[in-house]
């Protein structure tokens, strides 16, 4: 019997934010998007695994594209201010689960400047949540979701994780969790309520 969701934030429960997210901060340096990327994508591994503070990973990058670092105040934060779209038919889904009595979790790979942003703004209420930058581990590590059973005090047989990457949804079927990977929100509840009435 399942008895507990966790859902990934990007791409599931609100839009996904990172064309946007890397748009305003490659302007905030003044470069391209394929120039800005080149080079964030060397650390950011490290950015959402809490590995890196925010500010020496703009001053790394600013120093790789030999440009002035960005003076704008929580740069990661605003930026994820510019494209945080909440999905309302999920958050929805989410209230409805809870007032079933099902547990719901939160698993994300995620910076800390989007965490407070985040936690900032209305939205459902989970009984865990789990942020890789406050966790020093990532998706598809099997840590992450052990801690994220681990708070919601779940089996994995007996819980739905939902993602929009296949691949982390594969990694949490490894471990016994049923897995679902989102397409768009419709499908993702009808397959959800699906498994939930199995």
């Amino acid at each position: 019997m399942i008895r507990s969701i966790i859902f990934d934030l990007g791409n599931t429960l609100i839009d996904d934010p990172a064309d946007q997210l890397t748009a305003f901060t490659a302007n905030a340096f003044g470069v391209s998007i394929p120039q800005y990327t080149a080079v964030v994508s060397q650390y950011f591994s490290d950015f959402q695994r809490g590995a890196v503070e925010e500010i020496a990973l703009w001053q790394q990058v600013a120093k790789d594209l030999e440009v002035a670092t960005p003076t704008m105040e929580r740069l990661q934060y605003q930026a994820f201010a510019s494209a945080y779209r909440p999905r309302p038919e999920m958050y929805a889904f989410v209230d409805e689960l809870r007032s079933q009595k099902y547990r719901v979790g939160l698993l994300s790979n995620t910076e800390r400047g989007t965490v407070e942003y985040f936690l900032e703004q209305p939205h459902p209420q989970f009984d865990a949540t789990v942020f890789s930058c406050a966790e020093g581990t990532v998706k598809p590590e099997a840590k992450i979701y052990e801690l994220a059973l681990e708070r919601l005090g779940a089996a994995p047989k007996e819980t739905i994780y939902i993602d929009d990457k296949e691949e982390y949804t594969r990694a949490a079927e490894a471990l016994g969790i049923h897995g679902v990977t989102i397409t768009h929100p419709e499908q993702a509840i009808r397959d959800i309520k699906t498994l939930l009435n199995s």
